[in-house]
């Protein structure tokens, strides 16, 4: 059998359940369960920016790609990679990620595409 050791998360929780201040332990168990939950949507966001920065290099853009990655994503978590695309990948091209995809994509299929990243109130603004 094979005993796996306790992570921090497991040290924290039974010094939570033992202890005499419950409160303050689950508080500060809640606190690293959000920070490690934060870290992985950054990780993550950032990923998914750098591989359509990737999809829309070149002539044309890759639709398989472009189709994969924001079609499976919530629009908060679109909204959140066009943050991150616009802070980390704007230095290595000087379009926002609704300028890249607009130049990278046309007709239906490229409306589609801007109208899922923009909140809807700021796409009904632009003239897409």
């Amino acid at each position: 059998m094979i005993i796996a050791e306790d992570t921090p998360y497991d040290v924290l929780l039974r010094k939570a359940v033992t202890s005499s201040d419950a409160v303050n332990e689950l508080t500060k168990l809640k606190k690293v369960t959000e920070t490690e939950y934060d870290k992985i949507k950054n990780f993550i966001a950032t990923r998914d920016a750098q591989i359509i920065h990737k999809a829309c290099e070149g002539i044309g853009a890759n639709d398989e790609l472009l189709i994969t990655i924001m079609c499976q994503r919530t629009k908060s978590q679109l909204n959140h990679i066009s943050r991150i695309y616009t802070t980390i990948l704007q230095n290595a091209s000087t379009k926002t990620l609704f300028e890249k995809i607009k130049s990278n994509t046309s007709g239906n299929y490229g409306r589609f595409l801007r109208t899922i990243i923009l909140p809807r109130a700021e796409y009904y603004g632009t003239n897409s």
